[in-house]
């Protein structure tokens, strides 16, 4: 799919193409260089930055630096002539590569999903003690740390922040939530009718399978089968693998097209096995992210997270090794 039809749901902060180096979000954060709006309870606020620029910096570098994180966990799946069936630890790495890669792809939509520990939340109550903002707490309450799923909201050039219990079941629901909306909207984009419907699909049959097909409704139903593989030591993908017929061989040949980007959202959908289905969404989630992000280093040019990520990518390509 051309990932340029993506662009007009990439916010405008997340474009940076400016050369002032950042750690990332939670850095920004810990600088205190933005204005509380308001506190509207002790899981919501709003803040809006002093320097957009140094935002944005931050929006980017938290983008690229996740995006490295996927690319590298796959890089590290291997099949061992010691085990020749399927094992744990290479779903898992698939698993956080997808994981990495969505938490990258909802930072060019202005999602960003965060962990804002106690220091945070504190120094954001500080400032809007500060500065008289709006504050809608009980007495003695305090902002809750944790995880906050946030939106920038472009018109008012504001960052919501809402409070989100679980890092991962939340973080698929809102990455589900971003292509429901992305697979409905793309159709009005303009491009070639029938491209943009190939996007439409392939993005709502990916939605279906982080759904099961309805029986996960907010889209994590790889962080449930994650939790499966770690937790109940399933014969199928621990030693001594009674129950697996899968050879990690044929299997981890898949990575070779990914490479290529020629996995297709149907190798996802018609595979046997939760295995096998599990591994290629895992992996269909990586490449939509890469796919994105070899645009977005086009259209961000100068920016260092960009060079950093075309350094990354001429380093894995160099290597030799699939």
């Amino acid at each position: 799919m051309r990932s340029e039809f993506f662009r007009p749901f990439w916010v405008d902060i997340s474009l940076y193409k400016g050369t002032r180096k950042s750690s990332g979000f939670k850095n920004w954060l810990s600088k205190a260089d933005y204005f509380v709006d308001s506190v509207d309870s002790a899981t919501l606020f709003y803040l809006s930055a002093r320097d957009r620029d140094l935002l944005g910096s931050a929006f980017a570098a938290d983008a690229v630096n996740y995006a490295i994180h996927s690319l590298q966990s796959v890089h590290a799946i291997r099949a061992t002539a010691a085990f020749p069936k399927v094992g744990a630890w290479q779903l898992i790495k698939a698993y956080y590569a997808s994981f990495f890669a969505a938490h990258s792809m909802l930072r060019l939509f202005g999602m960003p999903f965060t962990n804002l520990e106690a220091g945070h939340v504190r120094e954001i109550l500080k400032v809007a003690r500060a500065s008289n903002s709006p504050i809608s707490l009980a007495d003695g309450k305090a902002l809750s740390s944790g995880n906050y799923a946030i939106r920038y909201v472009a018109d008012s050039k504001t960052l919501m922040c809402n409070y989100q219990p679980d890092s991962h079941k939340d973080l698929w629901a809102a990455f589900n939530s971003a292509i429901k909306r992305v697979s409905i909207e793309i159709l009005s984009v303009r491009g070639p009718s029938e491209e943009l419907q190939e996007i439409s699909d392939s993005l709502t049959r990916l939605s279906n399978l982080l759904e099961k097909r309805g029986a996960y409704s907010t889209g994590n139903w790889l962080s449930v089968y994650r939790n499966e593989i770690n937790y109940q030591a399933s014969e199928l993908i621990w030693f001594p693998f009674k129950k697996n017929e899968i050879a990690s061989s044929a299997l981890f040949a898949s990575v070779r097209p990914w490479r290529s980007d020629r996995l297709n959202i149907s190798d996802c959908e018609t595979k046997r096995t939760e295995v096998e289905s599990f591994f290629f969404t895992c992996l269909f989630i990586v490449q939509l992210m890469k796919s994105l992000m070899a645009d977005y280093v086009k259209v961000a040019d100068g920016c260092l997270s960009a060079a950093l990520y075309k350094k990354y990518i001429a380093l894995e390509n160099g290597s030799g090794e699939v």
